[in-house]
């Protein structure tokens, strides 16, 4: 069985009325300093796993950080035979980048530690072309990867930094995720934490910052709700 998250229709009408309230309250002069402007919401700890094997399309999340419908980009796990491959793919035409290096050619997305500052000078880079995405894990993880967990161990846990754009105007971001090692029961497994943006136009954003206890974001949060699940049957190999 594949599972695919997705936002249920309630969670994206209060997500976008939340990040354009964020983002009109600064642009008023209301938000005093940058983290009031912050968009937050916890992902429940939603897990990315595919499990039928020579699958011809990964299993996905999609993430749409400012709910307008439009994915900056998309998480996910192919299988192929005994190969467990993690990726994050950025959608044709998103001009959506992540924090990471290029070694050989190939994007490998950084495993931020929390308070590790993403902003106009982190090494920010797009997904190569003609290449698949940025590179989370393979099976045990090549040399680059930073994000393949040990197997039989703990999952490697961080936060990916994020740079995409709304109205053509760049905005910061982390993702905080966990990879299991290539073991049973679960190989290579992303769990999905929390996430957040600054809703103020080419702000930084500290990996693992939040809304300020009594400002807007906290607010806005009350009823946000969770994201909702589809389940995509499919033959198990």
């Amino acid at each position: 069985m594949k599972i695919q998250a997705q936002p249920s229709p309630q969670f994206e009408a209060k997500w976008r009325t939340y990040t354009a309230a964020g983002a009109a309250a600064a642009a008023a002069g209301f938000v005093g300093n940058a983290q009031a402007a912050i968009a937050f919401l916890d992902l429940n700890d939603i897990v990315v796993i595919d499990v039928i094997d020579n699958d011809p399309t990964p299993t996905t999340f999609s993430v749409d950080f400012n709910g307008d419908g439009q994915a900056e980009l998309n998480i996910g796990q192919n299988l192929n035979g005994a190969t467990h491959w993690d990726a994050v793919f950025i959608p044709t035409g998103s001009a959506t980048q992540l924090y990471g290096n290029l070694p050989g050619g190939f994007l490998y997305p950084s495993r931020l530690a929390a308070g590790q500052s993403i902003g106009a000078a982190a090494p920010f880079n797009p997904v190569p072309t003609g290449k698949f995405g940025g590179y989370l894990a393979w099976n045990n993880g090549y040399s680059n990867s930073k994000w393949a967990g040990t197997p039989g161990g703990p999952p490697a846990t961080g936060f990916l930094g994020v740079r995409f754009r709304i109205s053509g105007l760049d905005h910061y971001g982390w993702i905080r995720m966990s990879v299991e090692g290539n073991g049973p029961p679960t190989p290579n497994a992303i769990t999905l934490h929390d996430l957040a943006y600054q809703t103020t136009p080419g702000v930084g954003i500290d990996a693992g910052a939040v809304p300020e206890p009594g400002g807007l974001g906290l607010l806005a949060l009350g009823g946000l709700g969770v994201m909702s699940m589809r389940r995509r049957k499919g033959a198990a190999a």
